[in-house]
C-alpha cells in the first residue's frame, strides 16, 4: 500500500515539475515575442 502511494506521489511530482518548466518557458517565448514586437515599433 505504501509503495503504490511512494509511485503516485512520484508520478505527481514528475507532472508537476514537467508542468512549471513549460509554463517557464512560455513565459519566457512570450516575453520574447513581447520584446521583439516593442523594437518593431521603434523602428
Amino acid at each position: 500500500m505504501l509503495a503504490q502511494a511512494v509511485k503516485i506521489f512520484s508520478a505527481l511530482a514528475l507532472i508537476t515539475s514537467f508542468l512549471g518548466v513549460a509554463l517557464g518557458l512560455f513565459e519566457c517565448i512570450e516575453d520574447l515575442l513581447n520584446v521583439s514586437l516593442i523594437f518593431q515599433e521603434i523602428e
